[in-house]
């Protein structure tokens, strides 16, 4: 039998989430059980960081018996670059051309030695695309990621705290009319 279970990491740098999700008739999901780990200190000092974010990985792994399983995971904003860009609208087949582009202008590192990605934001029909264009150092994300398949889970990808609400503000509340303000607080970025 299929796992059908969504499992979702929240990987902070005060605390680590883990939770399972399954999907409902309507489409929508249901969040079946959380696990929480905070981790101590100053989440400006690394020093022991590391080790205790994989412990408590471990613990949370063990908690919601989800060893083996695959996982999406949320990092916390404070090692990724967040830029954004206003393009014309475009063909659908130009938006990767002119966004790498982008990417290779606002990104002040090598473009090969980072993980970029983008997401579009706004309507389809407007007359500008607002793209908002995420970099993190590819050394940061493997870290992330060494300590995700370290607790014994398999890694699906990625995403940033804010793209990450942004996008569940979308799924759940698709209707929603006007202006909306989203704030993700963070130990160490707002």
């Amino acid at each position: 039998m299929a796992d059908d279970r969504i499992i979702s990491l929240n990987i902070g740098s005060q605390q680590i989430a883990g939770a399972v999700f399954s999907k409902t008739p309507g489409g929508g999901l249901r969040l079946d059980t959380i696990e929480r780990r905070d981790l101590t200190g100053d989440p400006g000092e690394d020093g022991d960081k590391a080790a205790q974010g994989a412990a408590a990985l471990k613990e949370i792994v063990a908690a919601l018996k989800i060893k083996g399983a695959k996982t999406n995971y949320v990092v916390s904003s404070f090692p990724v670059l967040l830029k954004f860009a206003s393009l014309p609208a475009l063909d659908g087949s130009q938006v990767d051309q002119i966004v790498e582009f982008e990417a290779q202008q606002q990104v002040p590192y090598p473009i090969n030695e980072v993980v970029w990605g983008y997401q579009l934001m706004g309507e389809p029909d407007d007359i500008e695309v607002e793209v908002a264009l995420a970099a993190v150092k590819s050394d940061e994300l493997s870290e992330i990621d060494d300590l995700v398949l370290g607790a014994g889970l398999r890694s699906r990808g990625a995403e940033i705290a804010p793209a990450a609400l942004y996008n569940s503000l979308r799924f759940n509340y698709s209707d929603i009319e006007g202006t909306t303000l989203l704030v993700d607080i963070g130990a160490r970025t707002t």
